[in-house]
């Protein structure tokens, strides 16, 4: 696989070209003790008359050949600065392996392949860095970006604040066409899970944000004797799916536009119960008229 990967074109994650600069280390380490106990053994070799001479000519081969660090860079297509960074992340990350913090490693492995640089920061900070990793070994977080954030913000939990159902008014608008009052319908391990009304074709859209993303204010629920409404009505044609798909996406919106109004109208209504009591009626009369047919040709 690792001979795969050294002759595969383009599509490598920086760890997979760590692993490779492992394996080129290895090979011109070797070569590279090697040359310089010949260059030791020239200069050993070497009589005080033309001793300057030599030591010359020693250092113009050396400068000749280039580090072991600058070739393993070359050889990975990227530079000696960043080299140093990402080997240090990368041994980060076979230390976690090693102690079976695995949920951690996978998390900075990501990071590493999101930014050679954001990830040297990170492990460089050891104190952020060992916070964040128990985090993430606790199943609190999923991402180095949101541990920095909560340890900058002293929140061991920024998703403590946000509740599901909750209105927030945002300061700006997310994008033009959504409205600025969006409702928390869930929450991952990584983002808040908003509802907006999209104000162009007036329906529900959805957006995931990560905490530090979401600078809105609580707000008091704006259709709470509608929301109670919608919740009788579930529980009433609970055996109605097209009923309660319909009832349930009402409610990831942060209010009801008064045609909405006016639909919750006809599901209280008489008519709509009477409508549906007849409907069932009709379908039990049709399944009788069915089993009796059965057993008819059955006799």
């Amino acid at each position: 696989m690792l001979d795969f990967n050294l002759h595969r074109e383009g599509g490598k994650t920086y760890f997979q070209k760590f692993h490779e600069g492992q394996y080129w280390e290895s090979v011109l380490r070797p070569l590279a003790k090697e040359r310089q106990r010949e260059n030791a053994r020239r200069l050993n070799q070497s009589n005080d008359s033309n001793l300057n001479h030599s030591i010359n000519d020693i250092d113009s081969q050396l400068n000749k050949g280039k580090r072991v660090i600058q070739e393993v860079s070359n050889n990975l297509n990227i530079s000696v600065g960043s080299y140093y960074k990402g080997k240090k992340v990368f041994d980060c990350i076979l230390q976690l392996r090693e102690v079976k913090k695995f949920r951690a490693a996978v998390v900075l492995e990501k990071e590493f392949n999101r930014s050679i640089d954001a990830a040297y920061k990170f492990v460089c900070n050891q104190d952020i860095c060992d916070q964040v990793i128990d985090l993430i070994e606790a199943g609190e977080i999923g991402s180095v970006e949101d541990g920095i954030a909560w340890m900058r913000n002293d929140e061991r939990n920024p998703f403590r604040r946000f509740k599901l159902d909750h209105v927030y008014q945002f300061k700006n608008r997310l994008r033009p066409e959504l409205a600025i009052v969006g409702r928390v319908i869930g929450i991952t391990n990584e983002f808040v899970v908003f509802g907006f009304r999209n104000l162009v074709n007036m329906s529900l859209e959805v957006v995931n944000l990560r905490p530090r993303q979401i600078d809105a204010q609580l707000q008091d629920e704006p259709s709470a004797e509608q929301r109670k409404r919608i919740f009788r009505l579930m529980q009433k044609f609970s055996d109605v799916f097209p009923v309660q798909v319909s009832l349930a996406e009402l409610l990831k919106l942060p209010n009801l536009t008064d045609k909405e109004e006016v639909l919750l109208r006809v599901y209280e209504s008489d008519v709509f119960e009477k409508t549906w009591e007849d409907y069932n009626k009709q379908i039990k009369a049709m399944e009788s008229t069915n089993r009796n047919g059965d057993n008819i040709r059955a006799a």
